[in-house]
This record gives C-alpha cells, sequence and structure tokens, in this order.
C-alpha cells in the first residue's frame, strides 16, 4: 500500500526518481524524504490539500514574516504562539529564486518548537516561485498558552517571506495527500504512523491521482513535452 523511499535528496536535487513515479502510476502511497526533487512532485497534491484545510477549518489566526535579504547566519528563529482552539498550523515559506535558480537553492529545515507534528520538516524552493507550504498539527496542554518558536536551519537570506496560518479544529486530520514527506532518518517512524493513522485517507487520494499520472507519461505525452 505504501512505498518507503529514504533516498539522499542531495543526489536528487535535480534528477528524477522512476520509482517514485511508477508509485504514483501504481496508486500506491510514496513516502519520501523531503529537500529534492521527489518532495517538489507531490507539492501540488499537498498544495491541494491545504486548499482543502482552508474550506473545512475556520481561521483563528495568521501571520507574516518578511525576512531580512542581508546575511544573517544560517538559520532563523521567529517567536510564534498558538492561539486556543487551534489544532493546525500552514506555514508557507517564500523564495527570493526563481526558475533554475531555485533548483540549486539549498532546502531549509523548519522545526516548530512545542507540542507539534511532525517534529520537523525539510523544505525547498519552487521555481515558479510560489510559497511552499508545510503542515503541521498542534496538540498538548501548551497550545495557546506557551510561547514556541520556529526554527530554520539554513541560508535563511534567501527566503523573502514566512507565513504562519492558524486553523480551528483538525488536530487529527492528515498532513498532507498522495504522498508524505518527512525531514530525514529520525522522522521515518513519524511518517510511517501518518500513513497507518490516515490509510484510507492516502490510499485514496493516490489512487485518484494515478490515472492523472499514467496520462501524463504514456509515450505521446512524453514526446509532446520534449518537443514542446
Amino acid at each position: 500500500d505504501a512505498l518507503l523511499l529514504p533516498y539522499d535528496q542531495r543526489r536528487y536535487r535535480q534528477r528524477c526518481s522512476a520509482v517514485l513515479l511508477e508509485t504514483l502510476a501504481s496508486g500506491r502511497v510514496p513516502i519520501v524524504t523531503g529537500g529534492g526533487w521527489m518532495a517538489r512532485r507531490l507539492l501540488p497534491a499537498l498544495r491541494g490539500h491545504v486548499q482543502d484545510l482552508d474550506r473545512h477549518h475556520p481561521r483563528a489566526a495568521e501571520t507574516t514574516f518578511p525576512v531580512d535579504p542581508s546575511p544573517t547566519g544560517s538559520g532563523l528563529s521567529l517567536p510564534v504562539r498558538s492561539p486556543n482552539g487551534a489544532g493546525l498550523v500552514v506555514i508557507e515559506v517564500t523564495w527570493r529564486s526563481r526558475g533554475a535558480a531555485a533548483l540549486l537553492a539549498s532546502p531549509l529545515t523548519m522545526t516548530l518548537r512545542g507540542a507539534a507534528t511532525p517534529i520537523s520538516a525539510v523544505v525547498q524552493a519552487d521555481p515558479s516561485g510560489e510559497a511552499v507550504p508545510v503542515v503541521f498539527r498542534l496538540g498538548g496542554d501548551s497550545v495557546g498558552r506557551e510561547p514556541q518558536s520556529l526554527e530554520l536551519a539554513g541560508p535563511a537570506a534567501a527566503l523573502s517571506a514566512v507565513h504562519l496560518r492558524w486553523l480551528h479544529g483538525g488536530d487529527t486530520t492528515p498532513l498532507s495527500s498522495v504522498g508524505i514527506v518527512f525531514a530525514g532518518p529520525e522522522s521515518a517512524a513519524g511518517a510511517i504512523e501518518e500513513f497507518v493513522r490516515h490509510a484510507d485517507h492516502y490510499l485514496d487520494s493516490a489512487a485518484r491521482g494515478a490515472d492523472a499520472v499514467r496520462k501524463a507519461h504514456t509515450p505521446d505525452a512524453v514526446l509532446e513535452g520534449l518537443l514542446a
């Protein structure tokens, strides 16, 4: 039902994976490391999932942190506080780079200090320039009471903004759709647990997306893309 692909994404920053495409085409759920082409391939499904969350969960609060383009070291710490009743937070990161420069941009490790799932996530720039979302589930007695911090490890000066949007409820909601992206080896068990808890959701969404993947990779479609 699911395939764990704990690949070293430094090798897949710009390379594609036939195994991932076969997994998607077969309607199975890929569980992949973030920071490269694999996570970028799952980005449209994640964005669609975030839109569904926005439709079904009232907004509790939101804030935007502009990022200074001057060199600020190798990381960034932002003070945040989750409002009472919030069960989810969508964090959207926007890079300054576009196109080919975005493909070469180093990924960032994002950690939301406090009671949150997942513990951390790895995000990379989108060549389109669109914001890259990550969904965290909130829980525990600290929500709405204790200050938290959002830690970004990596070249934070490459970012233009970080936007946080808290949503009411949803503390048992799946974090994504079609596939699951995890930060690294230490997060693999949590990613597998996420699939087991929400297997029906992930399998249904993967099955719905499989036909589109197969159509996009027929010989005629591939040839048309090469000639475009």
